[in-house]
Parts: structure tokens; sequence; C-alpha cells
């Protein structure tokens, strides 16, 4: 809640300075976790709820670069693995706060020539860097493997690149609609706790569905302001 309220209170004074260029997202969704202890196809088991918020800054209507604070819980169980033998599984909370960049090649202009809203669908690309913080508890249903948990190299803090898709849907002036599907890969097999009693040549990841309500700060300006006419 708190990181929220700092949230809106930086939009809110950033409205002052820009033209549109600056808007600011509350996302919810679902994230999704695989690895060691959860290696079947994608489903809905142990997928849990996530929340977050973009700040993102609109360079032109076709490049755009974004600060993502998100936030959730992932989990998986050997019950659910050829490994139930095993006896592993985890449940931990992660957040992640990440620097990425959209591409968004088929963005329609938001205002036509005679300087009036337009309403349009937009899909966009993204890729980024992020940092990624998740202390797994990973536990076992056997008293033998206990003993050699947590392994001796787990850590808590991992690099990510995020990228994915997404769809947008500027209905207002000062609002847009999107949902968005971001995997986040990592170079670590640790994300669960599991490395040398798994697969350690596998590596760890997260992935997230949300939607997510923009609101754009600062007056409404054709194309962001930009100083390069266009023809519409």
């Amino acid at each position: 809640m708190r990181f929220f309220i700092l949230f809106l209170f930086f939009f809110s004074s950033t409205s002052i300075f820009c033209q549109q260029k600056i808007e600011g997202s509350i996302l919810f969704g679902a994230a999704y976790y695989g690895g060691d202890l959860k290696e079947n196809a994608i489903s809905l088991d142990n997928t849990y709820p996530c929340y977050g918020a973009v700040l993102r800054y609109n360079f032109n209507s076709s490049y755009a670069a974004k600060f993502q604070f998100l936030r959730g819980q992932i989990g998986g169980d050997d019950e659910q693995t050829p490994n139930k033998a095993r006896g592993l599984y985890f449940n931990s909370d992660f957040m992640i706060i990440s620097l990425a960049a959209e591409i968004l090649p088929w963005r329609k202009h938001r205002f036509n020539n005679m300087g009036e809203f337009q309403k349009s669908f937009s899909p966009y690309f993204s890729a980024g860097v992020a940092m990624i913080q998740s202390a797994d508890e990973v536990k076992s249903r056997s008293t033998t493997e206990i003993q050699t948990l947590p392994e001796e190299e787990d850590k808590d803090v991992f690099i990510g690149f995020p990228f994915g898709a997404g769809i947008r849907w500027d209905f207002h002036e000062h609002f847009t609609l999107g949902a968005e599907g971001i995997w986040y890969a990592t170079f670590s097999d640790y994300l669960d706790g599991v490395s040398k009693y798994g697969n350690p040549k596998k590596k760890d990841w997260i992935m997230s569905g949300t939607v997510y309500l923009s609101y754009f700060f600062g007056s409404s300006e054709p194309d962001f302001n930009f100083s390069s006419k266009k023809n519409f």
C-alpha cells in the first residue's frame, strides 16, 4: 500500500510538467513459474495472482520505455512432476523491478488532423532487463532430504530478461486499457531453491499475464506534441 501511495504521488507531480508523454498504469493478473518443481506444460496448477504498477514514457508513437514493479507468488510441487518420489515443494513471494523498451510498429495516431481524439487498438512487443527477488522456502516430505536443504549456492536475488507482447486500446484521450504476457528468463536454476537435486542445465523462469489501466498525465496534445508534422 505504501508503494502505491508514493507511486500515485509521483505521477500527480509529473502531470504538471509533461504533455501527455508520461503515463502511469496499475496492473493485475496471474504469475506462473517453470523449473525443477514444475516440469509439465503450462497449466492452471500453481498459478497465483500478481499485481503491480508501471511508469511509461512515450518517445514517439512507435517507441516507449517503461519502468515496472510486479509483485506476486510462485510455487511448485514434485507431486505434479515425474519426480514424485523426491517429495520437494516450495511456495514463495516474489518482487520484480524491470526496465524495458516497447515497440509499437502499427500504432495509429491518437489524434486526427482536426485535433480530435481517435480510438484505436495497438499491438506491441517488449524486451528489457529485470531484478527478481524471491526468497524460496523449498521443503521436503522426506526426512533424509531436509538435511541437504537449502543447497549451499542457493540465493534470493536474480537477474532476469523479460520479453513478451501485448495489446492496448486507446479509448479515451487520457485512458488506455491493455493486456500483456511477459516471460522472465533467468540464467539461474535456484529460483525454486533446487538445482543439484534437479536438472542444473535447465534454468528457471517466471511468466506473467496481466491487464492494466493507464492514465496519460498532462494536457491533451496531438500525437504527444511531437515537433514533426504528419499528414493523417
